[in-house]
């Protein structure tokens, strides 16, 4: 009998072993499958790729936010944009022409201030070389300005006189009606006389049936 009860504590010992075993290799793979996680969670090629992401989701903004500007600027009347419809601006703006290359904007702003006050100078440029082509446009914020600057006609700036006038709006030529070279002449062709007869290369002639 006594026998018997040590071999049944041997038993229970040992399938305690077995079960403490057991919780440990649980608790190794519940750690080891933690680790696994943070691992790929610090993977830097998908770190790589998630930060592309965010930037072309952040460039895709941009250009939406462009696009919307863009449409507005068309949908909105000519002109607008610069503070008035051309024909306003035109009205108090001037031209200002035989201008030396060397004169800067500043330079006519501070010659036409005594008539008005000065919104903007342009002076041309050539597209191409980006030299000056001797006028420029002054803009006033007051059209009275106009007639007031047309006094200093003739003034001298860099040791030449500058001529002086109101801007003209430009007007399309398909406005204005007959193109230039347009004909009011019928058109005839070639070889034919005015009484209707066909003249041949040679001297004479003859009429079609």
């Amino acid at each position: 009998m006594a026998e018997d009860t040590g071999n049944d504590g041997d038993e229970y010992l040992l399938e305690e072993e077995t079960g403490q075993e057991g919780d440990n290799a649980d608790a190794s793979l519940q750690e080891d499958a933690k680790a696994g996680d943070g691992a790929a969670g610090g993977d830097p090629e998908l770190d790589s790729i998630e930060s592309k992401i965010k930037e072309v989701e952040q460039e895709a903004e941009k250009l939406m936010s462009l696009q919307a500007k863009q449409k507005e600027l068309l949908a909105a009347p000519a002109g607008e944009g610069a503070g008035g419809n051309s024909e306003e601006i035109d009205s108090r703006s001037i031209h200002i022409g035989n201008l030396d290359f060397a004169t800067k904007p500043d330079e006519l702003q501070q010659l036409f201030l005594p008539c008005g006050t000065v919104n903007r100078v342009t002076i041309l440029r050539d597209k191409f070389t980006n030299k000056p082509k001797g006028f420029a446009y002054l803009e006033f914020s007051d059209p009275a300005s106009v007639e007031v600057s047309l006094a200093l006609d003739g003034s001298l700036v860099h040791n030449r006189a500058i001529k002086v006038s109101a801007k003209r709006t430009n007007v399309p030529s398909f406005m204005r009606g007959g193109g230039r070279g347009a004909s009011r002449r019928p058109f005839r062709g070639r070889g034919m006389r005015r009484g209707g007869g066909f003249r041949g290369r040679g001297r004479g002639y003859f009429a079609p049936y």
